[in-house]
């Protein structure tokens, strides 16, 4: 699953590819903004869905490595 998201990563247009940036800056954003005590579990939560769609930490340093 992984190999084939990046995939799509690295075949993905430039325009969706900062688009997707984009949304991670929100996320990052949203976390920072967070008190500690709301944000483990709301981390816990963004790692659980991002796992269900195939989201890895091998993905994610695939994907960082592109840039």
């Amino acid at each position: 699953m992984a190999n084939n998201t990046a995939r799509k990563w690295r075949h993905s247009n430039p325009q969706i590819r900062q688009r997707i940036s984009e949304k991670f800056d929100l996320i990052l954003n949203d976390l920072l903004d967070k008190q500690e005590d709301d944000l483990w579990p709301f981390l816990e939560k963004v790692r659980a869905e991002a796992e269900e769609k195939g989201f890895t930490d091998e993905l994610l340093a695939q994907i960082l490595d592109e840039r």
